[in-house]
């Protein structure tokens, strides 16, 4: 048996017979021999340390053994990849070693280790910069003590520290780590470290193209994997024994030692060996031009890493992707991988990964002819790579430039760089020549196992590939079914408004059309047709209401916010809502002096309000009382954030806000529907019977406002809802007084222009005009417009049209017709106020907008106010 594995042993044997005290500190020793070789099993004792720990009295418990646990801690999570775990118990390691009582050469150990784990948690989440300095920081902490402790805790530091440069490209200093980290496991007689950090040293041998140095250090760490039964090595080994042989062109080989690995990381559940092995895989295959499995195996690779939340594997993944795209001809999906892998190896400092995305950036733009495009991705290629000593990636990028200049024209300077090219590759041929040759030669002793586990191999091989065919079939599966549900719902919520829309504009069409039949019967009195042309006008009010209504929860309602005060706004409310709400319903008034304006449009402010005591009114049928209340509000930031809110100005005591709560004494909203009530069209009313937009209207405005609401509610006792809006510092514009209007002047015979595209709107306007003296030109759209103007010989004073037509828009027609009747008056009247809002924003000057619907008594007066002043009236 192996020395480590005797030791390892005993301390399992221990760990079962042991109890009390000692206990903790004989898991922490298990987990510290067990979290390079089996990370999970060793996430298991230390948690168990931890917690049989957490139960003990502070004072049991030694600050050493604390302190040993909490750093054995954060290497068992670091290798387990659990960083925020480790992060947590090295925080407290950090707090704790400043009030152990210790002799200055501990403590500083203590510091020393507690950095090193800090350093292989950086590097671990993708930031290996920071993780240099942190380590070299551990270095100068621990001195130049050379007790085995000092040696084992300087060799960890040292592995760690190569890795950290290997992540930043610095090759040499990488290697210069790893050396002195071996030798200091030689030292201290650690095997294990020692060979661990050979397999590190071989990843750097393979990146300067050492091949043959690299596959001799994979061997020797492969060959005591399994001579002590360490699974996560030997799968380790061999993938990357698979990555040298794709790095030299031996496909087949390579696809073999990956498909082993891949066997060993599925059996001992590691997802993330194997993605790396997938990775490598996909790689083996991309060599004998099998794009579809190559890209098969990278996809799989990259979800894993995706589902990992590992960015610098993430990077690595997308550019091998866009590699085997670009190969399989698939350009544009190409361009995409290596942009996002550019990103994300700038992002986590992936030198290596930077000028590799690079250089297949200027291969994508070649392969599609795009020269210029190219060359500016392949000379900051060039310019990276030899900033990183990279000789392979440099002579591949000065050919890439040679066939780019020399393809648009510039021969001299496509001979400079072929000429470059060439002392690389002259540079890298022996090395690469020599690695080719004898790599058929190392001894690995793998013929034998790849024999005998062909057929298991093949096994693994295929129920990957079922299992990546059914995660897409379930996939494909769960968006069609969410697809289906969105859509689902869509017409379910479209449905409950027609019908609640439906419903309301037929009553108001029956009230119209019933008393357009009894006037025209011409058997009922004068007052009676009085009565009947006063109930047709409010259901035609009715109906614009509720048309504006739907404007203003699709937000297509064009906003006037203004300084209003809001004492003011619902003092001046009162009387509608005593007109309004039912004689059973008082209403009460509690008013806050010191509550001052907001800035809101008034329009939206009142609708709130009479939303709000509608459905207050709905919620007491049988009558009751309606409070409405303000009051000022000082809220926490934190408040502030949950909420949502707009900035408001501070004092003292907190951000100041006004509060507006409508309180009824109804039957209250029971808790299972209380979340839903402001969602649209969610009514409790019968089928039919609402729309279930007052709420909701409700909730958009108060956010259009930059406000928050809520609702408190209580069975059979009513319910608040509170408004939060924020205070403005402008000043409300005081109404001016109100003046009886002087009776407009009759018309003097103006002709009038009009262009309505909607024949009984038309039909309706001639009308009321021509009664009123005017001279009517009529037209359905822009062109028949600009013919009638261009035949009529005298003026045309004023022109009404309509903003969206047919061919040619209202303010278009405008724009032509005042070059031949530059004092034309002009109106413009629209129903859709989302689709002309940039019409009417540049509005010639003097000219005025009118929203449909509107009265024939407003339109008369407009025009008399617009033709008092025009200079071009008949006398």
């Amino acid at each position: 048996m192996f020395p480590l594995d005797r030791s390892l042993a005993a301390l399992e044997s221990r760990v079962i017979d042991v109890t009390g005290a000692d206990r903790p500190r004989v898991l922490c020793e298990l987990a510290w021999r067990l979290c390079t070789r089996e990370p999970e099993r060793a996430k298991r004792s230390i948690t168990e340390a931890l917690e049989l720990l957490a139960e003990r009295d502070v004072s049991e418990v030694p600050d050493r053994l604390r302190l040993q646990t909490c750093i054995t801690a954060a290497a068992c999570f670091n290798r387990c990849h659990e960083t925020t775990l480790a992060t947590e118990v090295l925080e407290e390691a950090t707090a704790l070693v400043d009030r152990c009582d210790l002799v200055q050469q501990d403590r500083e150990k203590f510091r020393s280790r507690i950095a090193d784990g800090t350093g292989e948690t950086l590097f671990n989440i993708g930031s290996p910069v920071q993780s240099t300095e942190r380590l070299e920081q551990a270095l100068d902490i621990l001195g130049e003590s050379a007790d085995p402790e000092s040696l084992e805790i300087r060799a960890r530091i040292f592995n760690n520290l190569g890795i950290a440069r290997y992540l930043l490209s610095d090759y040499p200093g990488s290697l210069s780590s790893f050396n002195e980290a071996k030798d200091h496991y030689r030292e201290i007689g650690d095997e294990e470290g020692e060979l661990r950090v050979n397999m590190n040293i071989g990843n750097v041998h393979s990146c300067l193209g050492e091949f043959t140095t690299a596959v001799e250090r994979y061997q020797e760490s492969l060959k005591f994997a399994r001579r002590v039964g360490h699974p996560r090595t030997e799968a380790t080994g061999l993938a990357n024994i698979a990555s040298a042989y794709v790095k030299v062109g031996e496909a087949d080989d390579a696809i073999e030692a990956c498909l082993e690995s891949i066997g060993i990381w599925r059996r001992i559940g590691d997802k993330r060996g194997e993605s790396i092995a997938l990775s490598t895989l996909a790689l083996g295959h991309r060599l004998k031009g099998q794009y579809t499995l190559g890209l098969t195996y990278s996809y799989a690779s990259l979800s894993i890493l995706e589902e990992l939340d590992d960015q610098p594997g993430v990077a690595m993944g997308l550019k091998t992707l866009g590699f085997i795209l670009l190969n399989d001809g698939q350009f544009s999906e190409a361009r995409e991988q290596f942009e996002q892998g550019l990103e994300l190896s700038r992002k986590v400092d992936l030198r290596r990964i930077e000028v590799l995305c690079l250089m297949g950036l200027g291969k994508t733009y070649m392969a599609q002819d795009l020269y210029p495009e190219a060359l500016t991705f392949l000379e900051e290629g060039v310019v990276r790579s030899e900033e990183q000593n990279e000789a392979d990636s440099t002579f591949t990028l000065h050919r890439e430039l040679s066939r780019c200049y020399r393809a648009l024209g510039q021969f001299e300077t496509a001979i400079d760089h072929y000429e470059l090219s060439h002392e690389h590759e002259r540079r890298l041929s022996e090395r690469k020549s020599d690695s080719r040759l004898k790599s058929l030669q190392v001894q690995l002793q793998v013929e034998q196992a790849r024999r005998r586990a062909a057929a298991e191999l093949e096994a693994v091989n295929e129920q990957l590939r079922a299992e990546i065919h059914e995660r897409r079939r379930a996939e494909d599966e769960r968006k069609e079914l969410q697809h289906q549900l969105q859509h689902s719902q869509k017409m379910e919520a479209v449905g409950r408004l027609a019908g609640g829309v439906a419903h309301d504009f037929n009553n108001l069409l029956t009230i119209i059309l019933g008393y357009c039949e009894l006037l025209g019967e011409h058997q009922s009195t004068e007052e009676e047709r009085e009565e009947a042309v006063d109930e047709v006008s409010r259901a035609a009010s009715r109906a614009a209401e509720l048309t504006q209504q739907l404007l203003t929860f699709s937000r297509k309602r064009v906003l006037r916010p203004r300084a209003i005060p809001l004492n003011t706004l619902i003092e001046d409310l009162q009387r509608m809502l005593d007109r309004l709400l039912d004689d059973t319903i008082t209403i009460r008034l509690l008013l806050e002096s010191t509550v001052g304006a907001v800035l809101a449009d008034p329009v939206l402010l009142e609708q709130i309000l009479i939303n709000l005591a509608l459905n207050a009114q709905d919620a007491m049928p049988e009558g009751g009382t309606l409070t409405i209340t303000t009051g000022v509000e000082r809220l926490s930031n934190q408040l502030i954030d949950a909420l949502q809110l707009d900035p408001s100005p501070m004092d003292d005591h907190g951000a100041i806000y006004y509060s507006l709560r409508v309180s009824d004494t109804g039957s209250g909203i029971p808790a299972d529907i209380r979340d839903r009530v402001f969602e649209p069209f969610f009514t409790t009313k019968d089928h039919g019977k609402g729309t279930g937009l007052g709420l909701s209207i409700v909730y958009g405005v108060v956010g259009q406002c930059g406000g928050s609401i809520r609702v408190d509610s209580t069975p059979d006792q009513g319910s608040t809802f509170t408004v939060l809006l924020p205070p403005t510092l402008e000043k409300p514009v005081e109404r001016p007084a109100i003046v009886p209007d002087e009776r407009p002047t009759p018309s003097r015979g103006e002709t009038v222009l009009l262009v309505e595209d909607e024949p009984g709107v038309r039909g309706l306007l001639e009308t009321m005009l021509r009664a009123e003296g005017y001279l009517v030109l009529g037209a359905r759209d822009g062109e028949a417009a600009l013919n009638c103007a261009r035949r009529q010989k005298g003026p045309i004073h004023l022109l009404i049209t309509d903003v969206l037509m047919p061919r040619m828009s209202g303010t278009e027609l405008a724009q032509q017709l005042v070059q031949f009747q530059p004092e034309i008056k002009m109106v413009f009247t629209s129903g859709y106020m989302d689709r002309v809002a940039h019409e009417i924003s540049d509005l010639p000057e003097g000219s005025i907008f009118l929203q449909k619907p509107f009265s024939l008594g407003r339109l008369r007066h407009k025009l008399r106010r617009l033709l008092a002043g025009s200079s071009q009236l008949p006398t």
